[in-house]
């Protein structure tokens, strides 16, 4: 985004997946309160709604190449690149990962619930679980706005990435 707070033109709305990108990878652009970034899905597994993409650590020179399995380890925090969501990113595909803002986030398979205010961390494959009070490792990386239990699939936090907040 350029410094005076005027979006580039882009030729694709931020819900678009695509097997071919038509954007430039790594543009940016904000659309409402929320800043993407697009990417592409290099990884095995698709990224679900509410999920994070992380970038592998081959591609921290070489691209926006993400993957929704680098969460495995709280180290992997620090390559958060953002979260899906607007639409599912299949394998292969193109799309934009949400930033910074207010966002669906998907829990972890470990983590049963979310309180309004709970510090959330990486997870495993692309949830995010609460982070613990004496959190001394590792990257806070949003936070929850609204209650959640894992039958409801998502809920809302803001959140911001390291790497481009």
């Amino acid at each position: 985004m350029s410094t005076d707070s005027i979006s580039p033109i882009r030729f694709e709305s931020v819900s678009q997946v695509t097997a071919t990108n038509s954007v430039e990878l790594g543009t940016r652009t904000t659309e409402g309160l929320i800043d993407y970034v697009y990417c592409y899905n290099g990884g095995a597994e698709q990224i679900s709604q509410g999920e994070g993409g992380y970038l592998s650590p081959a591609s921290m020179l070489s691209g926006m190449t993400v993957s929704v399995s680098n969460a495995a380890s709280q180290a992997g925090g620090e390559r958060f690149v953002g979260v899906a969501h607007n639409a599912t990113i299949t394998t292969g595909a193109y799309g934009f990962l949400a930033v910074r803002g207010p966002v669906l986030v998907a829990l972890d398979a470990t983590e049963t619930s979310m309180n309004s205010g709970d510090q959330l961390m990486p997870g495993v494959d692309g949830g995010f679980v609460v982070a613990p009070a004496t959190l001394s490792t590792g990257v806070r990386l949003g936070v929850a706005l609204n209650s959640l239990v894992t039958t409801v699939g998502t809920g809302k936090a803001f959140i911001k990435s390291p790497l481009f907040g």
